[in-house]
């Protein structure tokens, strides 16, 4: 025992470890970093795929089309990749007082058009503070959003209103004249939700871990007439 190296030490299954050895990374950190390293090369891919779709003659349509897919294919792979580390990171790291209100409006100016789909934002009255990391806050919002976008169709019509109270702060998005989601509402925020499309299931549900982990709230319910509305609550900053 005595000649034993001093950087050993007994555990009480009489194995040796190096008692200066590294903690060992959680799940999260090596999927964050998994997550980091695969955007290179996806990256890598989209800008290949580019300059081989502008500089191919436009006779080798069939080319061009199938480049094009294969860009839109790393875009869906690095929302993948995004909403799995939202997924798994169980609370944010820098919860900040935002504006909801602000919150709401970024996202809606970041998405692609709606294709002629009517859109509404009815803002709240003044700021409305909550305490929530920023990049997660965008995250959640742009992911109910587009979800919004994939169920409407060219006829249905959907309002997004923010809005507060003494205690909570409001955000409401209402689908009206659709019932593409009808019996799937309790799975809506869960990750084994029917997928409109792939990773679909797993965008929503990175949607709950962030309210969940932010005190928040989030309720589905169908309406009467057809559609859906989707609650989400958060305590208001003091």
């Amino acid at each position: 025992r005595e000649a034993m190296p001093h950087t050993f030490e007994i555990l009480d299954t009489g194995r040796p470890t190096r008692s200066d050895a590294r903690r060992a990374p959680d799940a999260t950190e090596v999927f964050r970093h998994l997550a980091h390293q695969l955007r290179q090369p996806l990256s890598t891919i989209e800008a290949i795929a580019y300059y081989l779709s502008m500089t191919l003659p436009p006779r080798e349509s069939k080319a061009i089309e199938q480049l094009e897919k294969m860009q839109l294919l790393v875009q869906e792979a690095n929302v993948i990749l995004s909403n799995a580390v939202h997924y798994f990171r169980a609370a944010p790291p820098h919860p900040v007082r935002i504006d909801l209100n602000d919150v709401v409006t970024d996202a809606m100016l970041e998405m692609k058009p709606w294709e002629g789909r009517p859109l509404r934002f009815t803002r709240g009255e003044g700021p409305i503070p909550i305490e929530v990391d920023p990049a997660q806050a965008a995250h959640m919002v742009h992911n109910l959003l587009d979800y919004f976008r994939r169920i409407s169709s060219g006829a249905d019509s959907v309002e997004v209103v923010t809005s507060a109270t003494k205690f909570e702060a409001g955000l409401t998005i209402l689908l009206a004249g659709s019932d593409g989601a009808d019996g799937e509402l309790e799975s809506l925020l869960e990750l084994e939700h029917p997928h409109l499309g792939s990773g679909s299931g797993l965008a929503m549900a990175s949607v709950r871990r962030i309210i969940d982990a932010n005190g928040g709230f989030v309720r589905a319910q169908a309406q009467p007439a057809g559609g859906i509305q989707l609650s989400v609550t958060f305590p208001l900053a003091d």
